[in-house]
């Protein structure tokens, strides 16, 4: 199975990549399926890339002291494994498959290899995991704000 350029054309990139460039991030970027059930990640791995979930649905759950917490659920366009692949560490929840999901991989190997070749589109792309994450944020803090009594 190959990338969809024109998704990550439209999603990612927010432009038309030339042909070197798009069979650059074809080669990038790892597709992977994932069954109903399957862990993406798993809570307590190191992290071994940059998700983002072309088709499908997931839940994130974390589990302390053996009790697992439902954080919430992500689709199309979701974007994860971030905080582990920049701070090198463990992963800090699970996601899991809901129904069959497609997911493109970026890992540390093609975010060197990006830097140095096209270190452009590797803004781009970390551009829209900021925004992506910005988004979760304020959604957070807008539930938080209204649960609060006034």
């Amino acid at each position: 199975m190959n990338i969809d350029i024109a998704w990550m054309e439209e999603n990612v990139f927010l432009h038309k990549l030339h042909e070197d460039e798009a069979r650059l991030i074809s080669d990038l970027f790892k597709v992977h399926l994932f069954e109903t059930g399957d862990e993406i990640i798993t809570q307590g791995e190191l992290g071994k890339g940059i998700y983002l979930l072309r088709f499908g649905e997931a839940g994130v759950t974390s589990k302390e002291n053996g009790r697992a917490t439902f954080l919430g659920e992500v689709g199309e366009g979701a974007v994860f494994g971030e905080m582990s692949f920049f701070s090198g560490g463990e992963s800090s929840a699970s996601i899991t498959a809901y129904r069959q999901c497609t997911v493109y991989e970026f890992n540390r190997d093609s975010y060197c290899k990006l830097l140095t070749l096209y270190p452009e589109l590797l803004m781009a792309f970390l551009t829209h995991l900021v925004s992506y994450s910005s988004a979760i944020v304020k959604k957070m803090n807008q539930a938080q704000a209204s649960a609060i009594p006034r």
